[in-house]
């Protein structure tokens, strides 16, 4: 097990951030990184992650980050600070370094994933809400729109893609993950309609 794996087997991410002056509740908390006033920023277990900015990690990220650290500094001073009496300055092998790598290259790749599903799913619910809005039908009678019928038949799913990713840890959100590209093709077409072809003149 690494220094990384064993500080994290110990602790906490909700007791971490508080150690460290996050002020947390039902799990949220103002984010650190960046400023905001209403708490966008989601506690897990292990991990954490801001709607607002995007930044997402586990609690050697979070503590790397605050301080201006390195991650090897940051799980020293999680050992120093929680009194885990691990040993810390045991050298790492070759292969433990490129294990940690390649972990941090699949938790980037994974959280530019993240960040651009829930960009997608914040730009559709927005988009429905505009034609809910703009295609209301006037009358009984008038024939509705077919935007303003999908803002009608997608809301309330959309709606519960937004509760789950917001609640949902990463196993629950890549749950979602074909739904969601889905709505980033919908969005793609949206944004780039089929061009209209016209016949050439004779």
């Amino acid at each position: 097990m690494t220094i990384f794996e064993q500080v994290k087997s110990e602790l906490n991410m909700i007791d971490v951030a508080k150690f460290y002056g996050a002020l947390a509740s039902h799990g949220m908390c103002l984010c650190p990184f960046h400023n905001e006033k209403t708490p966008s920023m989601k506690l897990y277990e292990k991990n954490f992650h801001c709607f607002g900015c995007g930044e997402h990690g586990d609690m050697i990220d979070f503590t790397a980050k605050v301080f201006g650290i390195s991650s090897v500094d940051a799980a020293k001073r999680l050992n120093y600070d929680f009194g885990l009496h691990i040993d810390v300055d045991k050298p790492l092998s070759a292969e433990q370094i490129t294990e940690y790598q390649q972990r941090q290259s699949e938790r980037l790749a994974y959280n530019q994933w993240e960040k651009s599903a829930w960009k997608s799913i914040i730009d559709y619910s927005r988009l429905l809400l505009e034609w809910r809005k703009k295609y209301s039908p006037k009358t009984m009678a008038e024939n509705h729109h077919p935007l303003f019928v999908e803002s009608l038949m997608n809301t309330d799913r959309t709606d519960y893609l937004f509760e789950e990713f917001l609640n949902e840890d990463k196993s629950g959100r890549l749950k979602l993950k074909q739904e969601v590209e889905l709505i980033e093709q919908r969005l793609q077409q949206y944004k780039s309609p089929p061009v209209k072809r016209t016949h050439a003149a004779r």
